[in-house]
C-alpha cells in the first residue's frame, strides 16, 4: 500500500519521466494549487513545444510494481475553453506495463476540450490483437455515449453481455466539470472484474461508472505500475469536438492532490 499526498518537493512513491522538453517547471511537487490556495499539489505541465505522444508530456510512474487492488486519486484537469478550446491534449490516470503478453493497461482519460466527458477502459494484447474495452460517459447528465470493444481499432461486431454493460443507468453529478474542481476517481482491479467509480463531491456517495466482469475480454492479468500524465494528441479526438487536435499554444497544468494504491489479497 502507498499514498502520496505530494506535499513535499520529492515523492517517496513516484518517479518523474518525460521524453519531451526537459524543463523544470513541467514537474512541480509540493506547490500550492492555483485553484485551492490551501492545498499543496503535484503540477504536471504540458509544454507548448512538447511533441505528439504520451511519452513527450510529463508523467509520473509508481516506483513499486502494482497489481490487483484499489487505485484512486484526487485531481483537476486544466481549463482550456478560454485559451484554446480546440487543443489536442489528454490527461490520463492509469496503470500501464508492456509484458510478453502485450499491454496491461486500465485507465481514466479526459480530453481537455470537453471536461464533462470521462473515457474509461482497458488495453490488453498486442499487435493486430490489441484489444480496447471502452466506455464514454457524460457525467454531468449521466448519459452513456458509448460502450464497445475494439480489436486493432476495429469494432467487434456482436451484442455485448449484461456483464459487459453494467450499470446501464449512471447517477449524474450535477455541473460536473473535471477542470472546475478536484474530484476523486478510482477503480478496483480484480482478476475477473474491474469496477470504475467516482465520489460524488456533495453526498460523498460512490458512483459506479462501470462494473465490468468479462475476464475473457479485456481484463489485464499482468502486473503494472500506477501513473498519471498529460500529453498532446492529434489523433485521439474528443467525440464532442472533432476539431480538437491543435498543437498546444499555451502551457497547461494538471493538478493532482493525492494518489493511492491498496493491494488486494488474491488467493
Amino acid at each position: 500500500m502507498f499514498r502520496e499526498n505530494f506535499e513535499s518537493e520529492e515523492s517517496l512513491f513516484f518517479d518523474y519521466m518525460t521524453h519531451g522538453e526537459k524543463l523544470p517547471f513541467k514537474y512541480r511537487q509540493g506547490e500550492y494549487s492555483s485553484f485551492a490556495s490551501n492545498k499543496k499539489v503535484l503540477k504536471l505541465t504540458l509544454h507548448k513545444e512538447d511533441k505528439v505522444g504520451p511519452r513527450q508530456g510529463p508523467q509520473i510512474i509508481s516506483k513499486n510494481i502494482t497489481h490487483f487492488g484499489t487505485y484512486s486519486a484526487s485531481l483537476k484537469i486544466p481549463k482550456v475553453d478560454d485559451l484554446q478550446p480546440n487543443v489536442g491534449a489528454l490527461v490520463g490516470l492509469f496503470t500501464y506495463n508492456e509484458t510478453p503478453n502485450g499491454l496491461s493497461e486500465i485507465d481514466f482519460e479526459w480530453h481537455l476540450t470537453d471536461p464533462t466527458l470521462l473515457y474509461i477502459g482497458t488495453y490488453t494484447g498486442k499487435g493486430k490483437k490489441l484489444k480496447r474495452v471502452e466506455r464514454i460517459i457524460k457525467l454531468d447528465t449521466g448519459e452513456l455515449l458509448n460502450t464497445e470493444i475494439t480489436v486493432n481499432e476495429k469494432p467487434v461486431i456482436k451484442e455485448l453481455k449484461v456483464s459487459q454493460t453494467t450499470p446501464n443507468n449512471i447517477l449524474p453529478v450535477d455541473n460536473y466539470d473535471a477542470s472546475s474542481d478536484f474530484y476523486t476517481y478510482g477503480f478496483d482491479w480484480m482478476p475477473e472484474r474491474i469496477v470504475w467509480w467516482v465520489i460524488h463531491p456533495v453526498s460523498n456517495e460512490k458512483i459506479i461508472l462501470w462494473d465490468y466482469t468479462e475476464v475473457s475480454e479485456g481484463i489485464p492479468q499482468d502486473e503494472s505500475r500506477f501513473r498519471a500524465n498529460i500529453w498532446h494528441s492529434d489523433k485521439f479526438i474528443s467525440i464532442s469536438n472533432p476539431k480538437a487536435s491543435e498543437k498546444p499554444e499555451h502551457n497547461f497544468s494538471l493538478e493532482v492532490d493525492w494518489m493511492e494504491f491498496v493491494p488486494f489479497e488474491i488467493e
